[in-house]
Protein backbone atom coordinates (compact mmCIF):
# COMPACT_ATOMS: atom_id res chain seq x y z
CA UNK A 1 0.00 0.00 0.00
CA UNK A 2 1.34 3.51 -0.93
CA UNK A 3 0.10 6.76 0.68
CA UNK A 4 0.81 9.60 -1.44
CA UNK A 5 0.58 13.69 -0.66
CA UNK A 6 0.44 16.63 -2.55
CA UNK A 7 1.74 19.14 -0.48
CA UNK A 8 3.57 22.26 -2.37
CA UNK A 9 7.04 24.09 -1.52
CA UNK A 10 7.52 27.40 -1.26
CA UNK A 11 9.00 28.40 -4.90
CA UNK A 12 12.60 29.34 -4.38
CA UNK A 13 14.66 31.06 -7.53
CA UNK A 14 16.46 28.87 -10.21
CA UNK A 15 15.47 25.59 -11.62
CA UNK A 16 15.61 21.92 -9.14
CA UNK A 17 19.07 20.34 -9.67
CA UNK A 18 19.24 17.96 -6.99
CA UNK A 19 16.43 16.31 -4.61
CA UNK A 20 17.15 14.34 -1.46
CA UNK A 21 14.30 12.22 1.56
CA UNK A 22 16.23 12.21 4.84
CA UNK A 23 16.15 8.55 5.92
CA UNK A 24 16.18 8.96 9.38
CA UNK A 25 12.75 9.52 10.38
CA UNK A 26 11.45 6.13 9.61
CA UNK A 27 12.90 5.08 12.99
CA UNK A 28 12.63 8.45 14.93
CA UNK A 29 9.07 10.05 16.11
CA UNK A 30 10.96 13.36 17.08
CA UNK A 31 12.18 13.82 13.68
CA UNK A 32 9.96 14.45 10.62
CA UNK A 33 10.91 13.43 7.33
CA UNK A 34 12.55 15.92 5.52
CA UNK A 35 13.32 16.93 2.15
CA UNK A 36 16.36 19.13 0.97
CA UNK A 37 16.07 20.53 -2.82
CA UNK A 38 19.25 22.22 -4.21
CA UNK A 39 18.60 25.17 -6.49
CA UNK A 40 20.52 26.36 -9.58
CA UNK A 41 20.68 29.83 -7.96
CA UNK A 42 23.18 28.43 -5.04
CA UNK A 43 20.59 28.01 -2.72
CA UNK A 44 19.45 24.95 -0.36
CA UNK A 45 15.45 24.25 0.80
CA UNK A 46 14.87 21.91 3.35
CA UNK A 47 11.24 21.24 3.68
CA UNK A 48 9.12 19.10 5.67
CA UNK A 49 6.54 16.16 4.35
CA UNK A 50 3.89 19.25 5.20
CA UNK A 51 6.03 21.70 2.90
CA UNK A 52 6.64 23.80 6.27
CA UNK A 53 10.47 25.63 5.42
CA UNK A 54 13.37 24.24 7.98
CA UNK A 55 15.96 26.80 6.34
CA UNK A 56 13.82 30.16 6.60
CA UNK A 57 15.29 31.32 9.71
CA UNK A 58 19.01 29.96 8.34
CA UNK A 59 19.31 29.89 4.61
CA UNK A 60 21.76 27.97 2.74
CA UNK A 61 23.13 29.24 -0.32
CA UNK A 62 26.44 29.86 -1.99
CA UNK A 63 27.66 33.50 -3.32
CA UNK A 64 30.26 32.44 -5.38
CA UNK A 65 28.74 32.86 -9.48
CA UNK A 66 28.64 29.99 -11.13
CA UNK A 67 29.11 27.77 -8.08
CA UNK A 68 25.74 25.81 -7.28
CA UNK A 69 25.00 22.12 -5.68
CA UNK A 70 24.15 19.37 -7.57
CA UNK A 71 24.65 16.41 -5.31
CA UNK A 72 23.19 16.48 -1.82
CA UNK A 73 23.24 12.98 1.04
CA UNK A 74 21.57 12.72 4.25
CA UNK A 75 23.39 10.90 7.04
CA UNK A 76 21.89 7.67 7.45
CA UNK A 77 21.09 8.52 11.35
CA UNK A 78 21.11 11.76 12.29
CA UNK A 79 19.65 15.06 10.81
CA UNK A 80 22.54 15.96 9.08
CA UNK A 81 23.39 17.20 5.29
CA UNK A 82 26.08 17.12 2.71
CA UNK A 83 26.21 19.48 0.16
CA UNK A 84 28.37 19.37 -2.74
Amino acid sequence: MAVYFANKIPRQPGACTALSWSGHAVTSARAPAMCAVAYSSGSVGVYTEEGDDVTATRPVRSDVPGVYPCALAWHPRTRALAVG
